[in-house]
């Protein structure tokens, strides 16, 4: 495991530096001239999952060229969403980006792909991000928030409002699944579409916020959210992919698109909306495992179970890769079944999976070892990055923490979680304290608060 998480940075930093094109199917590895799916950039998981690790991997430049990716083909995007469905704001193809980003309307009847809204909204996620990691006010400004806004105008033209008052997606497309009880791919209100327009609105408010403007444009957008429909429990107990009664669950296909909001996204946690969450795990538990399984599937199932708290769970998904036909013995992966092709997004995800499985941050919180695996008893970790600002080591043995340091970079507050306690971080900018296994900080505390939740602040 070791080994495949530097192996994944690895093919990162090869294949996307400053100045040059961001990682593409293959990175820099290929071999032929006529490489399957040409080679290109996928917007409904594979250029996502190749960039998973970058910035809680200490990596953030790596993130560049995807920038610069997305931000040349703006034009392109705005042409198509006029063209295909008479918006203003912004639509990405499925796929393409090696010469421009244009679609063309003639295949919207040809193609279910072609009528996918949400993959411009997931492609902000990481400009978003990117400002969570570094607090570059000039990137939040002039690049995160001009992209985030184009995907809102395109919701604003877009979603239909129905007679509860809540909005309807159609068409609507949860990659790259359909229900159990139709033949078709086109539908209405595909849960990972609600759950991507309720991230970027959500993001492009904050950041208005932050930066003090659009204020009579984030009145509007905070009631657009308001008016999203709600997500669905099924029969089951599981998270719907569908927010609509008639639609049933299909539980075979290797995506989880459905689960967005728990992971990529930060939505959904145990402690914000746990019900949500239990329906998340039921989902999961559903989840048939093998029928169309490739090999991105068992990273990206890693990345989910670790969003779960499951580190066993996890960790088999990563040893179900490491043994399997598609892991070559250069460490490089094939796709799967019926496509003996390499692609590096596998790689790279297991970086991701195995970063995850060890932190996890959003802008309020960091958890250390929030789904460490029971086989790893003893380890040690040292760089990872947190959203806010912080630099994170970790030492464990015995499956427990032992030690962990925490570097502001940025001087924010934040909260530190290991199991079921907490610590109230407030440093300046530079300062590092350390931990030991019980979240006592290595120097004078007190403890303050009530309940299980032990919670400790520094003096």
């Amino acid at each position: 495991m070791e080994r495949l998480f530097d192996f994944g940075r690895f093919t990162l930093i090869c294949s996307s530096r400053a100045g040059t094109k961001p990682a593409n199917l293959k990175g820099i590895w290929c071999g032929v001239y006529g490489p399957a799916w040409s080679a290109n950039y996928h917007n409904d998981i594979n250029i996502q999952m190749s960039y998973f690790q970058a910035l809680p991997g200490n990596m953030a430049e790596v993130t560049l060229p995807y920038f610069d990716l997305y931000e040349q083909f703006i034009d392109d995007f705005r042409t198509n969403a006029r063209r295909i469905y008479g918006c203003r704001g912004i639509l990405l193809p499925i796929s393409g980006l090696t010469t421009n980003g244009l679609m063309y309307k003639n295949t919207l009847t040809k193609n279910v792909y072609s009528n996918w809204t949400a993959g411009a909204g997931w492609i902000a996620q990481l400009f978003y991000d990117y400002w969570l990691y570094t607090e570059d006010r000039d990137f939040l400004q002039d690049r995160a928030f001009p992209f985030m806004k184009e995907c809102a105008l395109f919701y604003e033209d877009f979603l239909i409002e129905g007679k509860n008052g809540k909005y309807i997606f159609s068409p609507s497309y949860s990659p790259e699944n359909m229900p159990a009880n139709t033949p078709s791919m086109w539908h209405l209100n595909a849960t990972m579409d609600v759950a991507v327009a309720k991230e970027v609105l959500t993001n492009l408010c904050t950041a208005c916020e932050e930066l003090g403007i659009e204020k009579g444009s984030v009145k509007r957008w905070r009631k657009m959210i308001t008016k999203l429909p709600d997500y669905m429990i099924n029969e089951n107990g599981a998270l719907k992919e569908w927010v609509h009664p008639d639609l049933k669950d299909s539980y075979g296909h290797r995506h989880l698109s459905h689960l967005y909001p728990l992971f990529p996204g930060l939505e959904i946690t145990e402690g914000r909306r746990g019900k949500l969450f239990e329906a998340c795990r039921r989902a999961m538990d559903k989840k048939f495992h093998g029928e169309g399984l490739v090999a991105f599937t068992c990273a990206l199932n890693a990345c989910v179970l670790a969003r779960l708290g499951d580190g066993d769970a996890a960790l088999r998904e990563l040893e179900l890769l490491a043994k399997s036909p598609y892991m070559l013995s250069n460490l490089g992966t094939l796709v799967g079944t019926g496509y003996p092709v390499m692609q590096m997004e596998t790689s790279s995800g297991v970086s991701a999976a195995i970063i995850e499985m060890l932190l996890y941050s959003d802008s309020e919180t960091i958890r250390l070892l929030p789904a460490l695996p029971k086989a790893w008893t003893k380890g040690s970790i040292k760089g990872l990055r947190a959203r806010g600002g912080f630099e994170v080591d970790i030492e464990w043995e015995n499956a427990t923490l032992g030690r962990a340091a925490i570097r502001s970079l940025l001087g924010k507050r934040c909260r530190l979680h290991y199991r079921d306690r907490a610590v109230e971080l407030k440093m300046r900018q530079g300062e590092s304290n350390e931990f030991d296994g019980l979240l006592m900080p290595l120097d004078t505390a007190k403890r303050v608060g009530p309940g299980r939740l032990q919670t400790w602040v520094l003096d």
